[in-house]
């Protein structure tokens, strides 16, 4: 079971700052067998407290939906933007349209690619530092 008083108060966060929240949803009525994860931009709550309303990011036309809490499985709380970055290796500097076709090449290939992620995060003491996970090789 998550934390319902968490949750709340990452409705409210992401309600004031415009950002989007996670979690994995399981219709009590048959609508899905399994749980779903969905990327919600919340809008507000409705009943009293009993669940939160928003933008279904997932849709295309970007649903508006209502979410009990007594449905959520998994909370994963507010989304933030991470960068993902690839390595391209070349003997020398490239122009533009090399990278492009490379990027490409690795696309349609489905090679190896090294990438790693990147992103801000704020240290215990309240200090932003850049953390970096390193590289990974996929197959």
């Amino acid at each position: 079971m998550f934390d319902v008083s968490q949750a709340t108060l990452d409705v409210i966060e992401s309600v004031k700052n415009k950002q989007t929240i996670k979690f994995d949803y399981q219709y009590k009525q048959g609508t899905n067998d399994k749980p779903k994860t969905y990327t919600v931009t919340p809008s507000g709550f409705f009943g009293d407290f009993i669940g939160f309303e928003g933008l279904d990011e997932g849709t295309e036309d970007r649903q508006f939906k209502r979410f009990r809490f007594d449905n959520v499985t998994e909370w994963l709380g507010v989304t933030k933007p991470v960068k993902v970055l690839v390595e391209l290796e070349f003997n020398d500097y490239p122009t533009d349209k090399e990278v492009e076709l490379e990027l490409h090449k690795l696309v349609n290939n489905l090679e190896p690619v090294m990438w790693r992620v990147e992103d801000d995060w704020v240290c215990r003491h309240g200090r932003k530092t850049k953390a970096t996970t390193g590289s990974r090789e996929v197959v």
